[in-house]
């Protein structure tokens, strides 16, 4: 019989304490809770070889909660090609070895940081989903979430302030240990802006200034179009 990793349905472990595949990496604090599936993470990352390294990779953030029974897809289009005359993966198959290899790798698969997945959700092979999505429960994930399209459309506009990969890595990286992170996350949810640390002060200025600068221009536009009838 099959013993559920988890005792209850209240608890998670952290992802990266509990790997094997050397193709998946998950970040500090980035937690499963699967018991109502009754296996553990790695079994959901399905279609991943352990033993290749020409193979995409699965790479999760920090800070991503992950629901029971969310599955990543990974293998590429694992041999079916809809751009031939079949979808049918013959070279996989002993009577038509021979056949031409259909298989199509899809990038890797990455999760940024702080992202929320919902139970038995599906990601698609070479997703990439931006930080701070949440994924709902039994969604099924086919292209890019809105959040890192958006992002890099604020890497393009951000040439005064420097790169964007530095600025969203410095919302992850300022906490110095677990002790400020408790401290720090207080402040978050209880007080007035004025009290963040500086260092989180400044990337909501900037982010908020981006916004200004990319949405004000559309309204502005809108307001002196001419009303249609």
């Amino acid at each position: 019989m099959k013993i559920n990793p988890f005792e209850s349905p209240f608890e998670g472990y952290e992802i990266r304490q509990h790997l094997t595949n050397p193709n998946i990496s998950a970040g500090r604090h980035s937690y499963y809770s699967g018991y109502y599936h009754g296996c553990h993470f790695e079994e959901n990352v399905r279609y991943l070889a352990p033993d290749r390294t020409d193979v995409d990779t699965l790479r999760i953030g920090k800070f991503c909660s992950i629901g029971s029974g969310a599955v990543f897809m990974m293998a590429g289009n694992q041999g079916h090609r809809h751009d031939w005359a079949s979808t049918y993966p013959f070279h996989y198959m002993p009577d038509f070895f021979s056949a031409e290899d259909g298989f199509l790798r899809k990038g890797d698969t990455v999760i940024g940081n702080d992202v929320w997945i919902g139970t038995e959700a599906m990601i698609m092979p070479g997703i990439n989903i931006g930080h701070g999505a949440v994924i709902a429960a039994r969604a099924v994930v086919v292209r890019a979430s809105l959040l890192m399209q958006l992002s890099e459309a604020i890497l393009r506009r951000l040439s005064v302030v420097g790169s964007m990969t530095k600025m969203l890595s410095s919302c992850w990286n300022w906490l110095g240990g677990i002790g400020l992170m408790t401290r720090y996350v207080g402040m978050l949810i209880l007080s007035p802006a004025v009290m963040w640390p500086a260092s989180v002060r400044n990337v909501f200025d900037v982010a908020f200034g981006i916004m200004h600068e990319l949405l004000l221009p559309g309204i502005a536009e809108a307001k002196q179009s001419p009303a249609r009838v």
